[in-house]
């Protein structure tokens, strides 16, 4: 019962959100603002207990509420096939800069394949000793797509019944307040070094895609698109569209930025000596939140729990600062 009550409030929060973006119009999705409020909510033990229950499970699975939208890279395979090559070197590149019909024809089958996939793909991760090839996300969204292909079923019918996976999403987004309400002591002593960091880790997560993006000769509606690969799909959209980008596609370069981060982490952070202590694991999660927004903080939280609410917490700034700096300096330029 206590987790039923705490989806009820990370559900209530993330409407009050939803009701704050959309009636005053602000540039930040309903989550993130919901996120907030739960900060300011878990002052209270009526809503904290019951929070812990339900954030506790949600961000353990994290992983698994991106998998609906990964499939989504599927509706534009004609583009990626134009032009997969030059977009994968430069969101690889980029990422390295700031990092170094029965069923288909029902929801209960992207329901069950999303789910049956997960878990065999996690399977695997465990027994793989979680190395950074085997990524439950990255083999999930490649075995669903493929099989979506294979069966002709399109991707409306799939998400219509992954949909119900891709929903909790939102509560578990705003459920990332509750490792950051955990170290709340040590976030107020730190606040201005993790500022300065995020406003550095998303000019160059931005500015290097821009730059490689028209170094290989990418159409500049493509190049726009780009600029915002590091902040999560939905406000990545958002931006695309203020600034001339291809919404669309500023969507695909978010989820295939996450996974590239989340896949590189490892191996980057050996070769940059990023230490196993407290501190190196702070470093790698708000690295990891800063370049591969939620499919890195996913990745964080299967690690380290300091790892995880740092790479929520850098989820949440890039957030904030993309929405507001990014059209701001295009207006400017």
């Amino acid at each position: 019962m206590q987790g039923l009550r705490g989806l009820a409030w990370l559900l209530a929060m993330q409407s009050l959100g939803e009701l704050l973006s959309r009636g005053l119009a602000l540039p930040f999705p309903g989550p993130v603002i919901g996120m907030l409020l739960l900060l300011l909510a878990l002052q209270l033990p009526l809503v904290r207990a019951p929070v812990a229950a339900c954030a506790d499970f949600l961000l353990s699975h994290l992983s698994l509420l991106f998998v609906p939208v990964g499939v989504g890279v599927m509706t534009h395979l004609d583009l990626l096939g134009q032009y997969g090559v030059r977009m994968l070197v430069v969101i690889v590149l980029s990422t390295w800069v700031e990092l170094w019909v029965y069923l288909s024809a029902t929801p209960l089958f992207g329901l069950t394949a999303t789910l049956v996939v997960y878990v065999l793909a996690q399977a695997a991760y465990a027994r793989l000793d979680q190395a950074a090839w085997a990524n439950p996300v990255l083999w999930s969204v490649v075995l669903i797509a493929g099989i979506l292909t294979a069966t002709g079923v399109g991707y409306p019918s799939y998400f219509s019944g992954a949909q119900f996976i891709h929903f909790l999403l939102g509560p578990a987004v705003v459920a990332l307040g509750w490792p950051l309400w955990q170290r709340r002591v040590e976030l107020r002593q730190r606040w201005w070094v993790l500022l300065v960091a995020a406003v550095l880790g998303g000019a160059a997560a931005s500015g290097s895609a821009l730059a490689l993006g028209w170094v290989v000769g990418l159409p500049h509606d493509v190049v726009l698109s780009l600029a915002p690969k590091s902040v999560t799909a939905p406000v990545a959209m958002g931006i695309a569209d203020k600034i001339g980008g291809i919404p669309a596609l500023a969507a695909v370069f978010a989820v295939v930025t996450g996974m590239v981060g989340a896949l590189s982490a490892k191996v980057l952070f050996g070769l940059l000596g990023v230490g196993g202590d407290r501190a190196g694991w702070i470093a790698h999660g708000f690295a990891l939140g800063t370049a591969a927004h939620g499919i890195g903080a996913a990745r964080a939280l299967q690690v380290n729990a300091d790892a995880g609410a740092y790479a929520g917490l850098a989820l949440g700034l890039q957030v904030l600062l993309a929405a507001l700096l990014i059209p701001l300096l295009f207006r400017l330029v």
